[in-house]
């Protein structure tokens, strides 16, 4: 199936969209972020903003690559073929998680940097 034809399912739609609105948002955080530390707002005072941003685009990177692998099926779930891609994200997101640092530990940054 081509990409205009899952278009037309009303499901495939919805996902996409949902997808699509999370990471508009992470882009708005992160210029956000970066307008803020061009403009030398101090980086203590940034860092909880910087935290907040990381762990939506984690949750977003998961998110897309999970809608990824409903909308594909079990293409996207075999290493070679048009799910290829795909198959490669959905495995590699929980290590670039990781490799950032744990949601958990910067959801307190944050916290504690807005003295919450």
């Amino acid at each position: 199936m081509s990409l205009r034809t899952l278009q037309l399912f009303a499901l495939v739609r919805s996902l996409s969209r949902t997808a699509c609105a999370c990471a508009a948002f992470c882009v708005c955080c992160s210029e956000q972020v970066a307008y803020q530390l061009k403009c030398g707002v101090n980086d203590k005072v940034c860092s909880g903003m910087i935290a907040l941003t990381k762990v939506q685009a984690t949750k977003v990177f998961d998110l897309c690559a999970r809608e990824s692998t409903q909308i594909l099926g079990g293409a996207a779930c075999v290493r070679g073929g048009p799910g290829e891609k795909v198959e490669r994200l959905y495995r590699e997101v929980r290590v670039n998680a990781i490799a950032g640092g744990s949601e958990e530990v910067l959801m307190d940054l944050s916290m504690r940097m807005a003295k919450l």
